[in-house]
């Protein structure tokens, strides 16, 4: 078969899980992890699915690989929360909660806590304010990848440079695959002209988002297109199917 680009294969993968294919999504996904499997899009659709699916225990396997590539999204810890929750996890249930109520703040009822409050103003872009709660909610829980990616991109914002690296270099050591801590480390790479270690955290970026969607999504112009997909992969078997389980 003849090579097929990677986004239009990821929205067939997202259409099928949208109407309930589940066996021929779960499948795709596979097929799609086979050429990518870091591709990070892919564990976060699946890992989503799975836990509507109600396969909540390979959820719970997948929607980690997912988080470990994207600890800031509040979808996925949503999800989280409602596989380990369905697992009897009450630990991990519980952290998942956490997270997710302070990464979705406008959902949030009474009083924001820093981490909160940190992700509403970097939503805005008020910088400034999501400086000083991300570095409160950095100080209250440094194990919170969340809040150390946070800080280190208003970091960045700011233009303190070395010290965006410096915390992204400690996301990375805790979550090597953290798409956007190796996005951080490269471009603080290539501002401070080191093209050989700009140049190692791209790879490896580019093996999580390989047209680089998110890139542009986090750190492009909006005023710019986004860049137009370039990845591919051999055709999927449409008539394939996945058993309702990932493992």
């Amino acid at each position: 078969m003849s090579d097929v680009l990677l986004a239009g294969t990821s929205k067939e993968l997202k259409r099928l899980l949208d109407i309930g294919e589940y066996e021929a999504g779960f499948a795709l996904g596979r097929h799609i992890l086979r050429y990518y499997p870091r591709h990070l899009e892919t564990y976060a659709q699946l890992g989503i699915a799975a836990v509507q699916a109600g396969l909540f225990a390979d959820a719970a396997d997948v929607l980690r690989r997912a988080l470990s590539g994207d600890p800031e999204s509040g979808e996925l810890w949503q999800a989280m929360f409602q596989a380990a929750a369905a697992l009897g996890l009450t630990k991990e249930a519980d952290i998942a909660a956490r997270h997710a109520g302070d990464l979705n703040p406008e959902q949030a009822q009474g009083q924001l806590t820093d981490m909160a409050q940190a992700a509403l103003a970097a939503q805005h872009e008020d910088w400034s304010a999501a400086l000083q709660a991300y570095h409160n909610a950095y100080e209250q829980d440094e194990a919170r990848m969340d809040a150390a990616l946070g800080l280190a991109t208003t970091l960045w914002r700011v233009q303190r440079v070395e010290s965006a690296r410096t915390l992204a270099e400690i996301v990375s050591e805790e979550l090597p695959f953290s798409l956007k801590a190796q996005l951080l480390l490269a471009m603080t790479a290539e501002q401070e002209g080191d093209a050989p270690a700009a140049e190692q955290h791209r790879r490896i970026a580019l093996s999580l988002d390989p047209d680089g969607l998110y890139a542009w999504r986090w750190f492009g112009d909006p005023g710019q297109p986004s860049p137009p997909p370039a990845a591919t992969l051999p055709a999927w078997d449409s008539s394939v199917r996945w058993p309702l389980a990932l493992s």
